[in-house]
């Protein structure tokens, strides 16, 4: 059987079969599901390591604002996960397609072991944070990428190029973001009965507390802080 549709703007009939039309329709929204593919990103906040062994507790007092905040600035076509190392196992086998770790200076020798068990399955890792951006000569051998400064003017740079599969070893913050405008944390990502809750008289919410940013930066220089070198020697304000 053959069926009549109307195409075009000047309303010109074409006949079509049904096969025809199905078979388009098919290829059409091929096209669509790979323009909005999505990938799956990992964003892992490790822990310390104590005698060779990753330090775990039952519950922690107050979850990391850092990765909340990175899936805030992802594109909507990453399915983002965060796992918190400090009160869950990570799955190594789990399917992801793009791995983030941030670190502080003490969870560096833990970001490297995570890092290096998903490499070895052929999974892209990145890393950032001020752990990873104080010590780049060890970090840089067991990463894809690394991040070095705040991510606000670079992590979608990053991002875009994982896409292109052309990673650069190296992403550089050129310089500290404003804080204007800044993207509200997810925190709904986070394994909520792993933390602490306020008491009901403080709360009735069923997050926990929550870490809040309003400053960047300090004008000292004090010789053990990183604080202003990574964040800069003036204060910046949150509007």
């Amino acid at each position: 059987m053959r069926e009549n549709s109307t195409y075009g703007r000047k309303g010109i009939e074409k006949s079509t079969s049904s096969a025809d039309h199905t078979k388009v329709v098919r290829r059409l929204n091929k096209k669509a599901h790979k323009r909005k593919r999505n990938y799956k990103l990992a964003l892992i906040k490790p822990t310390q390591l104590i005698d060779g062994k990753p330090l775990k507790f039952e519950r922690s007092l107050t979850p990391t604002r850092v990765l909340p905040y990175i899936a805030a600035l992802t594109p909507e076509e990453f399915e983002v996960s965060i796992i918190d190392d400090t009160i869950e196992e990570i799955d190594y086998s789990m399917e992801t397609d793009i791995v983030g770790i941030t670190s502080l200076l003490p969870q560096v020798p833990r970001a490297i072991q995570i890092a290096d068990n998903f490499r070895n399955r052929g999974i892209k890792v990145v890393m950032g944070g001020v752990g990873a951006s104080s010590l780049p000569d060890e970090v840089l051998p067991h990463v894809d990428s690394l991040v070095i400064g705040e991510a606000e003017n670079i992590w979608h740079k990053v991002l875009e190029d994982f896409k292109q599969n052309k990673l650069e070893k190296i992403y550089r913050a050129n310089q500290l973001y404003s804080m204007n405008n800044m993207a509200i944390p997810r925190f709904e990502l986070l394994r909520k009965e792993g933390y602490v809750k306020p008491g009901k008289a403080i709360s009735s919410s069923e997050l926990p507390r929550v870490p809040v940013e309003t400053s960047r930066g300090c004008p000292h220089d004090c010789s053990f802080c990183y604080v202003s070198r990574y964040f800069g020697r003036k204060v910046r304000y949150r509007p």
